[in-house]
């Protein structure tokens, strides 16, 4: 079942249902991951603006489907019950009025038993424990929030996110919306000086950002000027998340503290209140973060960017060397993501999973083809940067298809050729660029270039050629079509696998139904017995546990694809198994796991491994009977 498919299945479920269900139990229904249906449930939102149907959310109640005009009846109620939910009162009090706290006086201002704001804070300290690094700490005068400045405002943020969440509908995320949760807890003065103060700030730099960007930074702003107001500043020695040495290495520290240091000088003049470096150099990196400062365009970065774009052109088996959208795009988004990487600044992307989900193929062929370019550059790359960099590929590959070039031949001459091609146009919605030619000039052309072949000939034996009758009837366009759109179903039902591929399995490799505890002991076991045959290097395994820590490599349908650094790898090898049981791996249970070893000397073939992998994972066939399906490319290579 397609994201598309589920989602529709889902849209009915809830219409029928019409009533509260939880996260945990549509995922139970619909068999996958709750962070699956958290994504499905942010697209459909999505796809419903403008239409009668809005999905309300509740914390601890779940979700529902419901008609705009009921929403807006109970909005107010559903704010009222969130907002000034008990809990959420008593995280104010320990976190944004930053109070010591009599338990005794907590249950008598809110009418409950101490038992009662007992058990709260007992939830309340697991989610601190969860979500932040402070800790309540009890005496006999009360409980209260211990830690760094840092730690209280990065609770502080985390809370604040906490509780838009908790009062919002799915869907309704936006600045105006959200600035009266701020006022609900911060002075309305405050509030007022940042969104003036930062809009103005944007509005002057001519940022077009989005509103989760400019959320999330006003977030920052608010917090960073209430604890200066409650004169809780950070220390001069204290970690901030921002590598400033490396910031001096890269470049002049001005260069990247002018928009934080507006911003801070703006509002003290207005709120009263001094700031230090430290405070100028801490709201700088959230500025470089969520895209607002300008990052500096190094000579350099021209060639990385052409280096780029050529090396994943080949990879991707697509010539994008001359898409000047994609250079100009990768001009802005490059700098500012090598100085994120740089800086350990990770970036938020809200859109990775549904990426990975979308567009896998294009996101693992590039997790490993970049490889070579985290050594040049001395950095990893994570997840969320993965995925951006996969968008701006993704849109070129589709641009590319929207002009592919097609040559038709006839062995009936030229005139029968193009009365092809205008049948061609005439059927295919899709802009092509189409040209014909005669038998007798096929010895002069580079049929290489071309995207496709539409041939009336037997004799003509390439990869790129399609055999179509003589009149092109519906049946060949169709054929056409598919091949264009790379939805033929000769691609998603394979009945067997790709010979090139199968030159990188080895037998021995093929690991077919052994129990693992976990994807630790399988990944150990199978490392060790490749590190002995020295299909890799010892700095490998690192390689590939580091990847696991950075970003997921498994897949809502039971496939994990984990990978470490070609510059490790002595031979390229791809790992199958198939395990007994199914294994934990990071969001998902797994039990059907490939391990791509590309030597560096064959990271061109990646795109025809990793393609081929998709052919695997995509065919329900194949994976229903995995099993099997391995025995049986087993005995054959044997």
């Amino acid at each position: 079942m397609s994201p598309k498919e589920r989602r529709l299945k889902m849209f009915e479920y809830l219409k029928l249902l019409n009533d509260w269900v939880t996260v945990e139990e549509l995922s139970e229904n619909f068999n996958v991951s709750p962070r699956t249906i958290y994504n499905d449930l942010e697209v459909s939102a999505s796809d419903m603006i403008g239409s009668k149907w809005v999905i309300e959310k509740k914390r601890g109640v779940g979700v529902r489907l419901n008609l705009l005009n009921k929403t807006n009846q109970v909005k107010n109620k559903i704010e009222i019950i969130d907002l000034y939910d008990r809990k959420t009162r008593i995280l104010e009090l320990f976190l944004v009025k930053d109070e010591k706290i009599s338990l005794e006086n907590i249950a008598n201002k809110m009418y409950v038993s101490i038992s009662s704001i007992k058990n709260d804070i007992k939830t309340i300290q697991k989610l601190l424990d969860k979500n932040t690094n402070l800790k309540l700490v009890s005496s006999q005068n009360g409980t209260k929030l211990v830690g760094n400045e840092t730690d209280f405002r990065e609770s502080l943020i985390w809370f604040n996110q906490y509780v838009i969440e908790t009062q919002q509908t799915f869907g309704n995320n936006d600045i105006n919306h959200n600035k009266l949760m701020f006022k609900r807890f911060y002075s309305e003065t405050l509030v007022g000086v940042a969104l003036d103060v930062l809009f103005e700030f944007v509005k002057n730099k001519n940022n077009l950002l989005s509103d989760h960007y400019l959320l999330n930074i006003l977030n920052v702003y608010i917090v960073q000027l209430h604890r200066l107001l409650l004169n809780k500043k950070l220390e001069n020695n204290e970690k901030i998340g921002l590598n400033v040495e490396m910031l001096k290495e890269l470049h002049t520290l001005e260069e990247f503290t002018t928009g934080s240091r507006e911003l801070l000088s703006r509002a003290a003049a207005r709120l009263s209140f001094e700031f230090s470096e430290n405070e100028v150099n801490y709201l700088a990196k959230y500025l470089i973060l969520y895209r607002l400062e300008k990052i500096p365009v190094e000579s350099e970065n021209y060639q990385l960017i052409e280096d780029l774009i050529c090396h994943l052109s080949q990879t991707l088996r697509i010539d994008l060397n001359e898409d000047m959208q994609l250079k100009k795009e990768l001009m802005q988004h490059v700098p500012p993501m090598i100085y994120r990487l740089k800086l350990n600044i990770k970036s938020e992307n809200p859109f990775t999973n549904q990426i990975i989900s979308e567009f896998g193929e294009t996101f693992h062929i590039i997790k490993l083809a970049i490889a070579c370019f985290e050594t040049r550059l001395n950095l990893e790359f994570n997840d969320e940067e993965l995925g951006l960099l996969t968008i701006y590929f993704q849109s070129a590959i589709e641009r590319k298809k929207q002009n592919q070039s097609i040559l038709v031949i006839c062995q009936y001459g030229l005139a029968m050729s193009k009365l092809l091609v205008n049948r061609l146009k005439n059927s295919i919605p899709l802009k092509l660029n189409v040209k014909s030619c005669s038998v007798g000039e096929l010895d002069y052309l580079n049929l290489d270039s071309y995207d496709l072949i539409i041939s009336t000939l037997d004799s003509l034996e390439l990869e790129n050629v399609l055999k179509v009758s003589t009149f092109l009837n519906e049946n060949d366009t169709n054929k056409i079509i598919c091949r264009l759109s790379k939805l033929s179903k000769e691609e998603y039902h394979i009945q067997t696998p790709n010979e090139k591929f199968l030159k990188y399995v080895n037998p021995k490799y093929i690991i077919v139904n052994e129990t693992f505890e976990n994807k630790y002991t399988l990944l150990n076991n199978v490392m060790k017995q490749l590190l002995n045959e020295n299909y890799i290097q010892k700095e490998f395994i690192n390689s590939l546990l580091n990847r696991e820590k950075i970003g997921s490599t498994d897949l809502q349908n039971g496939v994990a694809i984990p990978h470490g650094s070609s510059e490790f790898v002595n031979k390229t090898l791809v790992v199958i198994i198939k395990s007994k049981n199914k294994i934990k791996w990071n969001d998902f249970f797994v039990d059907k796991i490939f391990i791509p070893l590309i030597d560096s000397k064959d990271i061109p073939f990646v795109n025809e491994i990793i393609k081929e992998i998709y052919n695997w994972i995509d065919n329900e066939d194949v994976l229903a009977h995995f099993a099997n399906y391995l025995i049986n490319i087993k005995e054959r290579l044997n």
